[in-house]
Order: C-alpha cells, then sequence, then structure tokens
C-alpha cells in the first residue's frame, strides 16, 4: 500500500525551506592578526676564539689569543606578533640565554701555550630585544578548509625569517676569576630561523622553532671583540587573538 504525505505537512516543510534560504548566512569569523608566544628550549654557543686585552700580559704572560669553550645552555622569550598580510608577520622579541663557561685555553703567536683551565667558574647571560619579520605558507589544514591568514587558523604554517636588535651581555664569575669576566657589554644581535606553527584551535597553538643567532662586538672582559653565535631549538605556545 502506498503513503501519501498530508498535503498541509508538504505546504509546511515547503515554506520552512523557502525561510531557511531566504535568512541571511552567518558571517565567518573575523582572523586573528595577534598572536603572543611565550617560548623556551636548548641553545649550544659556539666555541670563542678571541684575542686577549694586552694588559693581561703581566698576569698570563706574552699570550695573544684564548679559546673558550661551553656547556649546552637554555633560552626562553616571549613574542608579540601581528599578522598583517596573510603570508607575513611582524614581531618584537625579548628572550634570555644562559651559559657556564667549560674550558679556556690559552695560545700565543697562534701556537698553543699548554695553558688550558677548566675549572673557571663563569657564566654568560644575555638578554636580547629583536624585530622580527617571517614569511610563511597559506595555512595547510589537517582538518577542513584552509583559512586565508597563515598562523591563525586550524592547520600548519611552515615559516622562515629573522631579526636584528640589540644584546645586553652578563659575564659573572667567582672572585678569582672576575679579572677575566666581570665586564658587561652591549652588541648588536641577529638572527635567522625557520620553524612550524600549528594551530589545533582557533586561539591556541604550538611552535617548533630553529634560530641562528648572533651577537656582535660583545666585549667579555678581558676579551676583545667576541661574535658570540649559537644554534638554538624551541617550542612554543602560542595564543592568537
Amino acid at each position: 500500500m502506498r503513503r501519501h504525505i498530508p498535503a498541509f505537512l508538504v505546504t509546511v516543510l515547503a515554506g520552512s525551506a523557502a525561510q531557511a534560504a531566504d535568512l541571511p548566512s552567518l558571517p565567518a569569523p573575523e582572523p586573528a592578526n595577534w598572536s603572543f608566544t611565550a617560548f623556551g628550549g636548548a641553545s649550544w654557543l659556539d666555541g670563542v676564539h678571541t684575542e686577549i686585552d694586552p694588559s693581561l700580559d703581566e698576569i698570563l704572560g706574552p699570550v695573544d689569543n684564548a679559546d673558550i669553550d661551553f656547556d649546552s645552555g637554555f633560552l626562553i622569550g616571549g613574542a608579540m606578533g601581528f599578522t598583517f598580510v596573510d603570508w607575513a608577520r611582524t614581531e618584537i622579541e625579548v628572550a634570555y640565554a644562559s651559559y657556564d663557561l667549560k674550558s679556556l685555553a690559552i695560545s700565543e703567536d697562534g701556537a698553543p701555550s699548554g695553558d688550558t683551565f677548566d675549572d673557571v667558574d663563569a657564566n654568560f647571560g644575555v638578554l636580547t630585544v629583536m624585530g622580527n619579520m617571517w614569511f610563511g605558507l597559506n595555512t595547510l589544514p589537517l582538518v577542513g578548509e584552509p583559512v586565508n591568514t597563515a598562523g591563525s587558523g586550524l592547520g600548519v604554517s611552515p615559516y622562515f625569517g629573522g631579526g636584528i636588535g640589540v644584546a645586553f651581555v652578563n659575564n659573572t664569575g667567582d672572585a678569582a676569576d672576575a679579572f677575566l669576566f666581570a665586564d658587561d657589554s652591549t652588541g648588536l644581535a641577529w638572527q635567522v630561523g625557520a620553524g612550524i606553527r600549528w594551530n589545533f584551535v582557533s586561539n591556541l597553538g604550538l611552535d617548533l622553532g630553529y634560530r641562528y643567532r648572533n651577537v656582535t662586538n660583545a666585549g667579555m672582559g678581558s676579551w676583545d671583540d667576541v661574535n658570540l653565535a649559537s644554534q638554538n631549538v624551541t617550542l612554543g605556545v602560542v595564543f592568537n587573538f
């Protein structure tokens, strides 16, 4: 037996469909242009080859160079960013890195003098303030459709870029080593790097990055014109708003 839908029900359903078609569609959510990233990670400071201040000749003898090695350090910081087009983001970043001195080898006229110090108690803290520019691909979605603003929607956004700014170097040591590593200084800081940003919800994500950082012309107490170059791997939490 064939069943028939009552005519009045057909009329009601048709009218409801027509009204739904006439309703304005809900506006799409605005992309998050601002972001704040709190990050931390491991940092490896390259060995430093530097000239010794001539004033130390009376203490160390006629030596002219030193090779300084450091233990692995750490890097922490935060960055406020603004995405002004769908493939570029600017940032103001503040970061702090810390390293302990591992060994100090003295050389004379380019040849090792045989004087190596493994028990020098010294620590180097490097505070940097930099302006960064990062260039990224449009968001690559894990689920759903891509969005227009890189890094502000669900999905993965690879990026690359760099920055420039100023570094404040603080050198500390015990009383016996203070004459070697007592001075604070400032220098030019710059970095280049790349990473992947993953927003798993619209306003929260993770950032995995690599940074090559360099501080040029940093005074280190008795050492002249030191360049502090480091390799850094960081993991950050991203807040989009």
